[in-house]
């Protein structure tokens, strides 16, 4: 039996891609490069949940900043509750300096936990005391960071019973190249599931010294990749590599 903790749109709309979507990460640490500690950025923004009493995911660490053609949010959520968090996303409103509506986003939370309910369902979880990212890119380009007043945000997901772990697909070797365009990272995708999977992508968040996601670097490959095999990816460049990473690994089944 499938038990339904939040009920929300968004949920609706990306129930299949995120049911499809299977999340495994790999943190790594960078060295030498001190960092900064701040989690929040811009700091003087608030950024407060919808949730009632708290909510059960938290938002340790965000950014919003402006990128080359558009602003661009990334977030660090932690599961605070006692059971797995499946299939969660991201839901962001933005309001100007007088309370209005600017715009709205929604997108789907990486997580590193693969569970099986039955035999053909499948969820990517968030367990208890781990961390989630997201990374919102398809913010209006005419947006101004300096003229909001503040964020609010959910993470609408399931609790599920009767779940078993599995192994999903993973991330290992990463190593970071730092180029003329930027940093891009290299490394090893891993198809742990039983069946092919498709569209093997993988996701980078270089992270500070608190752990706040400073950008995302990702790769998606053309060719599926069989049960217990692996192939070889290469990422996009990130502008700040920070001084950490976390790596998160994604694919479709094929039927």
């Amino acid at each position: 039996m499938v038990i339904v903790r939040k009920v929300h749109p968004l949920t609706v709309a990306m129930g299949a891609a995120l049911l499809l979507s299977l999340g495994c990460s790999e943190g790594g640490d960078r060295g030498g490069t001190p960092g900064d500690d701040q989690p929040f950025v811009p700091a003087g923004l608030p950024n407060t949940t919808t949730e009632p009493a708290g909510g059960w995911l938290t938002m340790v660490a965000f950014t919003l900043v402006q990128e080359a053609t558009a602003p661009a949010l990334y977030v660090a959520v932690r599961n605070d509750s006692e059971t797995p968090a499946c299939n969660v996303g991201m839901l962001t409103d933005f309001f100007d300096k007088d309370g209005y509506p600017v715009t709205s986003v929604g997108v789907p939370v990486w997580s590193e936990s693969y569970y099986r309910l039955g035999p053909d369902t499948i969820f990517n979880c968030i367990d208890p005391g781990q961390i989630g990212m997201a990374a919102a890119r398809t913010l209006p380009a005419d947006l101004v960071i300096a003229d909001l007043g503040y964020l609010t945000h959910s993470f609408p997901g399931f609790i599920v019973q009767d779940i078993v772990p599995i192994e999903g697909p993973a991330v290992s070797g990463v190593k970071a190249k730092t180029t003329a365009a930027g940093t891009l990272y290299t490394g090893r995708f891993s198809n742990g599931f039983d069946v092919a999977v498709t569209a093997p992508s993988v996701a980078v968040f270089p992270v500070n010294r608190v752990g706040r996601p400073l950008g995302v670097a990702s790769s998606t490959g053309a060719t599926d990749v069989p049960a217990g095999s692996s192939s070889m990816f290469e990422t996009s460049v990130v502008a700040d590599p920070g001084v950490a990473y976390q790596a998160y690994a994604a694919a479709t089944p094929v039927e």
